[in-house]
């Protein structure tokens, strides 16, 4: 280093040396867990989550969605801190009950849950169900085609105008929770429940003329539906437990959908990944409402009691 260059960086040293000396000192005067919060990494106040489920039968409320074969899902979720939540899940679905769709069920719930983790938790939110291009079949009940003989001209027959029905489902939720117990409330603000009107029901009766008077006795929605879901969670361990659920499912207007669901779940978590076998089924007020015609010409019961088993990875 030559001469001018030490004289350069000496008097450069000299000139900072009292701002130096002020750093440090305001730096001693700061509590340390103020200096600790500003030198650590701050936690974010949103969380962003996933996981994917591969599952032998996709259950909701009891009765299966994928007509009782495997399927998988998705599930994305979005934490806020303040106790905002939201979340998107996407699962194969069976084409012959939501036939015309693309095979994708897409259910997304947003919410607010507060209350004290040591006493009682609550929860309030909305819940939105579709099924892409899905259309349940149906008969119009105030468009009809008249059928005449050709020679006498007089009417012989009246077959309604085919009438297609979505079956996407809007609801309203809130729940309860203290220690292990959970109650859990929806509230069909939709048209219908899942599809379920006087278009899609009546034409399955089997005598036609209690088929035609359903159909004149006007659309029937189930907007009002609800559903009421008890559980009870027993941990054997950090990472294992043991979860009993029971519920009802009320379908306004259509009585004969009515189901009583239960499950009886054991689960396991190592890490990231997380296996289940449930033991569930739903039970209809009528038998056969819930009855699911293949392609093959074999009919499965879609709320029978089965064992579900399901392999989880979150990330």
């Amino acid at each position: 280093m030559t001469g001018t260059h030490a004289n350069h960086t000496a008097g450069y040293a000299t000139r900072l040396a009292p701002l130096a000396a002020l750093l440090a000192c305001i730096g001693t005067a700061l509590p340390p867990a103020v200096r600790a919060a500003d030198t650590g990494p701050r936690e974010s106040a949103l969380h962003v989550g996933g996981r994917v489920d591969l599952t032998s039968d996709n259950r909701a409320r009891g009765i299966s969605t994928s007509a009782s074969r495997p399927t998988a899902k998705l599930t994305a979720e979005l934490l806020h801190n303040a106790g905002l939540f939201a979340e998107l899940e996407l699962t194969r679905v069976s084409k012959v009950q939501y036939p015309r769709g693309r095979g994708l069920g897409l259910q997304a719930t947003a919410g607010y849950r507060f209350g004290d983790a040591e006493t009682w938790r609550f929860e309030i939110g909305a819940q939105h169900s579709r099924f892409p291009g899905a259309r349940l079949p149906g008969l119009s009940g105030s468009d009809f085609t008249l059928i005449r003989d050709p020679d006498t001209g007089q009417i012989v027959d009246i077959q309604p105008a085919a009438l297609d029905v979505s079956p996407t489902t809007n609801e309203l939720f809130a729940g309860a929770s203290r220690g292990p117990l959970e109650a859990r409330y929806f509230h069909t603000v939709s048209r219908t429940f899942f599809g379920i009107n006087g278009a899609t029901v009546c034409p399955s009766i089997p005598d036609p003329l209690r088929a035609l008077a359903c159909l004149e006795a006007g659309p029937q929605n189930s907007r009002g539906s609800q559903y009421l879901e008890l559980s009870y969670t027993h941990r054997l361990s950090r990472s294992s437990a043991l979860v009993a659920r029971i519920g009802h499912q009320h379908v306004a207007a259509w009585r004969s959908f009515d189901t009583s669901s239960y499950a009886l779940e054991a689960r396991i978590r190592w890490r990231t990944v997380e296996a289940s076998a449930t033991l569930t089924g739903a039970r209809p007020r009528e038998k056969g409402v819930y009855d699911v015609k293949l392609a093959n010409g074999s009919v499965r019961d879609a709320g029978r009691t089965a064992l579900v088993l399901t392999a989880g990875y979150s990330f």
